[in-house]
């Protein structure tokens, strides 16, 4: 039964990164209303993201999607990926640190945060207007 159960979300899981990948993959950059929002504000972004995740708050989360974000993954499978990651890396317990960079006009936010079993490495991408255009959990690393 728990084989049974370890194997349905191990597809629900990689079904949702599929989508969210394809969502990358189809963003044609005009999702932005406000071009030129300051990198600083991004990053302070990330972490809010990461704090609405956190909290169960996926509602406020996928607020800061773009369209094509807002396309490929809903609320619900927001909250269903975030599951799996506490399933596979324990309760949340700090915020470790943030790399940042710029690629081609996007601000690419990795987020790494303890939890009880190991830690967790998230990619934020957001758009010139603050917006998220891509998440990727990038790796569970021994913290």
């Amino acid at each position: 039964m728990k084989n049974m159960y370890n194997k349905k979300s191990m597809s629900i899981f990689l079904a949702v990164m599929l989508l969210v990948i394809f969502a990358i993959g189809c963003s044609d950059g005009n999702d932005s209303d406000n071009d030129g929002q300051p990198w600083e504000f991004s990053d302070q972004r990330a972490k809010e993201f990461i704090t609405f995740l956190v909290n169960g708050d996926f509602e406020s989360a996928v607020a800061m999607f773009d369209r094509t974000m807002s396309r490929a993954l809903s609320e619900s499978d927001l909250g269903d990926l975030w599951n799996e990651i506490i399933n596979r890396a324990g309760a949340y317990i700090e915020f470790v640190e943030a790399e940042n960079y710029e690629v081609d006009a996007h601000y690419i936010s990795e987020v790494t945060s303890r939890h009880e079993i190991t830690g967790v490495t998230l990619r934020v991408v957001f758009d010139q207007a603050g917006l998220i255009a891509g998440f990727f959990i990038l790796e569970f690393p021994i913290l």
